[in-house]
């Protein structure tokens, strides 16, 4: 069920550090408007990183991120509209990272080996995860079922994951014509399975050492794309391309 988060204008509270007069648009302490105000922002982003990522996003107040980043609830509505745009806003820059590293790490892997490249992929999103749970459970759980607006985000970082697969696939067939639309099918399948795996860590459920289940969770892609590459061969689904003698 979606959550409904209502701006209510805040009051001090226990932890609250009192805030002195706003200088305007001149210099304070040696630092320019523009510059204390990206410094509360970032405060509130750590604040959210750090509660919604242990407590949870329902279980998580705004007077309580307020006293976390020890900035005045004025300050929270200058760089948020709600709690769910705070979420929204940290969603964003943990995915934007992880898929950065992921795609990173591919790309400085062996361009002809594509194991390497699998392998250094799944590193890279296993350990940006699992190495700092509160990510994982930022960018896995905590967005699901918060809103109309965040579950459409979710859908378009799920599907940018996707594509990182595609092209993968596409690398390992490289003289293959591929079904499009039957791969993005496969694809997500993919990356959803590896979410159930972060989710299956953070909860404590089953906590394999993460190097193992890189190589794991590597190797399944690998044989996932083969196999799929020769049923859509042997279908009529996919066919092979000429290339031309020079």
């Amino acid at each position: 069920m979606f959550t409904m988060d209502v701006k209510v204008p805040g009051r001090p509270y226990p932890g609250a550090v009192p805030t002195s007069p706003d200088p305007g648009g001149r210099p304070y302490r040696g630092q320019s408007p523009e510059q204390r105000r990206s410094a509360r922002r970032r405060r509130f982003l750590d604040a959210g990183l750090e509660l919604f990522g242990t407590l949870g996003y329902t279980a998580t107040a705004i007077d309580m991120l307020c006293g976390t980043a020890k900035v005045t609830a004025r300050y929270f509505y200058e760089n948020f509209e709600s709690r769910e745009d705070l979420l929204l806003a940290l969603y964003d820059e943990e995915a934007a990272a992880v898929i950065e590293a992921v795609a990173g790490a591919i790309t400085a892997a062996d361009p002809e080996d594509v194991d390497a490249r699998i392998t250094a992929g799944m590193g890279a999103f296993f350990h940006r995860m699992l190495d700092d749970p509160r990510r994982a459970r930022i960018v896995c759980v905590e967005c699901i079922g918060v809103s109309p607006v965040m579950e459409r985000r979710r859908r378009v970082v799920l599907h940018e994951f996707a594509a990182i697969v595609v092209s993968e696939i596409v690398r390992i067939a490289e003289d293959v014509e591929l079904p499009r639309e039957t791969l993005g099918i496969l694809a997500l399948s993919l990356v959803g399975g590896v979410n159930e795996h972060v989710v299956e860590y953070i909860s404590g459920q089953s906590r394999p050492p993460i190097e193992v289940l890189i190589s794991e969770v590597a190797a399944s892609f690998r044989a996932a794309g083969d196999a799929a590459v020769r049923r859509w061969l042997r279908d009529g689904t996919a066919t092979e391309v000429e290339t031309a003698e020079v």
